[in-house]
């Protein structure tokens, strides 16, 4: 709808009706060829704004046409086709007429028109309400502001109706002067604004603004009128939340360690709980910045009502160094209390752990009859750190002699989320829980099946029996005298960067003979009798810590004295000196070792250098050799 023109002839209302009956719609479309299309409205008086009853309004031409209600609203409806371009009036006795050019089109309503009748003393009062006689808060758009200068919700608008005895909104030339005032509060400088402001004519309603001040805490505010005799109930409005206190600063994380060094987009959420010098919460959608210094993180995060805000911190490149990442949170502080809040910081670490590794015994010995053989090992990452939660390390034994093995200690343990190394060392007992029993090669494994990936080691003993069964040297048969290196075993390798070069592996052979220079032959009556049972490690203990390896790490001799073993470089290069070592009941150990050399590994980008014979060649005046390249 759209107004264009207004005129304003008096008319009286008996003009009015006479022309209603004369004039015919002849130029509205009737209700069996057109569509019902409404026009809704209000109309108001001009001095004060108050809504007018038993006002005509109609069309220019008499129909249709509606008498304002009680609150002064009209409704007309058309039958058109099409769209239709009028005017409507709208007529009171002693007020002036006033005209609308309205726009319709078919079965679209129209609502909103407003028409204003001139009103002058000679004009009758409507609306007409009692003194004011109480007042009531209808409306506030916060209720819990910010102190000043946090940048936040530093004031609420307060809106009261004035009523009269009747509940009626006190409007037309009843309306009131309110005054507004601060009741109590913190006493930080908390003001109201306006304080003091006169009803709308029209709605009985007034506004004021109460803002804080520099101090938390609950303030009331009071509304009254006519000398104060008039007066509302006390308003609460709630000051919290000021700026960040270093003191009420907590970060904390969802997990402490996550197998970020080994994978990517592995996630862990960081709590930040931040509160003002009082103790309050900080004001919601308070701006906390991260940073760290491995992986990515969620930069920015906001608080809650309750002064808590979150992120992720996400694993990817740089990984740490050390597998140590330093999460920092930062927000603008307090400085009214510490000038050194003017940026306030928390800083906590998280641990990326890589993939597993298992330090542990290279063989397990001799393990006497009904003895017993305790043995420490470590499970931790690269950086010796432990392995994240849920990691699962298990201890089992195998072979010919474990039958009468029982294992206590760590056996069986299921990692917390932590980042203390204590939980990296662990250790076993192996008892023989029966003398004269099983005997034999005793085979150790020890699993770990971990969020950082999977990973197992195995090491092997010898239990002895004094009923002479097993593999093993029991009962006194066989006299191994030495052992020797038989045949001549590639010693020079190269460091193993691919995991799979065969320059990286060399394969040995040792012969186990007796005092006479012969070699160890089985008994053919009892073959594994003759047997020399053979342990093999590695001086120094380890290798070189480039995860050089012997397998297996214990074997018997075969039919022919004769055991093998291969071993297996790592990424370092250096001497390493691969030991066999055989075991004699009452016997000290005999012992026999060779030494391989590790070098050569790929080409190494930092250890490149280029050099040039000549540094300015007359190459553009000669052809053929001018130089060379090293």
């Amino acid at each position: 709808m759209k107004i264009i023109q207004r005129s304003a002839p008096w008319i009286s209302i008996g003009v009015l009706l006479a022309q209603m009956a004369c004039q015919t719609p002849t130029e509205t479309p009737s209700p069996s060829t057109g569509k019902a299309t409404k026009v809704s409205g209000v109309v108001l008086r001009s001095d004060n704004g108050t809504k007018v009853p038993t006002v005509v309004v109609r069309d220019i031409k008499g129909a249709p046409f509606d008498t304002t209600k009680a609150d002064g609203s009209f409704q007309l409806t058309y039958n058109i086709i099409g769209s239709l371009s009028t005017q409507i009036v709208a007529h009171r006795d002693l007020f002036r007429d006033d005209t609308a050019t309205i726009r319709l089109r078919e079965g679209v309503d129209t609502s909103g028109v407003t028409l204003t009748l001139k009103a002058d003393s000679t004009s009758p009062i409507t609306n007409v309400s009692g003194p004011p006689a109480v007042i009531v808060l209808v409306g506030i758009d916060i209720a819990n502001i910010s102190i000043r200068g946090t940048g936040m919700n530093e004031s609420a608008l307060l809106t009261f109706e004035v009523r009269d005895s009747l509940g009626t909104p006190v409007v037309g030339t009843q309306r009131a002067t309110v005054k507004f005032s601060i009741l109590g509060g913190p006493g930080g400088g908390e003001y109201v604004f306006p304080a003091v402001s006169q009803t709308e004519p029209s709605t009985g309603k007034v506004f004021t603004r109460i803002a804080s001040g520099t101090k938390p805490g609950v303030l009331q505010v009071n509304a009254t009128t006519r000398g104060d005799s008039v007066k509302s109930g006390p308003v609460r409005v709630s000051i919290a939340s000021g700026l960040p206190d270093s003191a009420h600063f907590s970060i904390s994380m969802e997990k402490v360690n996550i197998p970020g060094g080994v994978f990517d987009n592995v996630r862990s959420k960081i709590l930040v709980i931040l509160g003002d010098r009082y103790g309050n919460p900080v004001q919601a959608g308070t701006a906390i910045y991260f940073k760290t210094t491995g992986g990515s993180i969620q930069p920015f995060g906001t608080t809650d009502k309750d002064g808590i805000a979150s992120v992720d911190i996400i694993s990817a490149n740089p990984r740490p160094i050390g597998g140590i990442a330093l999460i920092t949170a930062q927000t603008v502080g307090d400085t009214s209390v510490r000038r050194s809040d003017s940026l306030v910081t928390r800083t906590i670490p998280i641990l990326f752990s890589g993939a597993p590794r298992i330090s542990a015994p290279a063989s397990a010995g001799l393990i006497q009859d009904s003895g017993k053989y305790q043995f420490n090992y470590k499970v931790s990452d690269l950086n010796g750190n432990p392995l994240s939660a849920g990691t699962n390390i298990k201890v089992s034994v195998a072979g010919a002699g474990s039958g009468d093995i029982v294992l206590t200690g760590d056996v069986d343990r299921t990692l917390i989320d932590t980042r203390d190394t204590n939980f990296t060392n662990y250790s076993v007992l192996l008892t023989d829980k029966t003398r004269g029993g099983a005997g034999g090669i005793v085979d150790i494994s020890i699993d770990v099946t971990s969020p950082n990936g999977n990973t197992s080691y195995k090491f092997s003993g010898v239990l002895l029996s004094v009923s002479g069964g097993g593999t093993g040297p029991g009962g006194g048969v066989g006299k191994p005298y030495a052992i020797e290196v038989n045949g001549t075993p590639n010693t020079k390798l190269s460091v193993n960067e691919s995991g799979a070069q065969s320059s990286a592996a060399t394969t040995i052979q040792f012969v186990v003979k007796d005092s006479l220079n012969n070699p160890i032959i089985a008994n053919p009556l009892n073959p594994s009798a003759g047997k020399a049972y053979v342990l093999f490690s590695l001086v120094p203990s380890g290798g070189l810590g480039g995860e050089e390896s012997v397998f297996p790490s214990a074997d018997s001799t075969n039919d022919y004295g004769q055991v093998h073993v291969v071993f297996r470089s790592g990424t370092k290069a250096g001497l390493v000196r691969l030991v066999a070592t055989t075991l004699v009941a009452g016997r000290p150990p005999i012992t026999s070792g060779i030494d391989l050399t590790i070098s050569g590994g790929f080409p190494d980008s930092n250890r490149i250098t280029m050099g040039l014979s000549r540094q300015n060649m007359p190459g553009l005046v000669r052809a053929g050799t001018i130089g060379s390249v090293q």
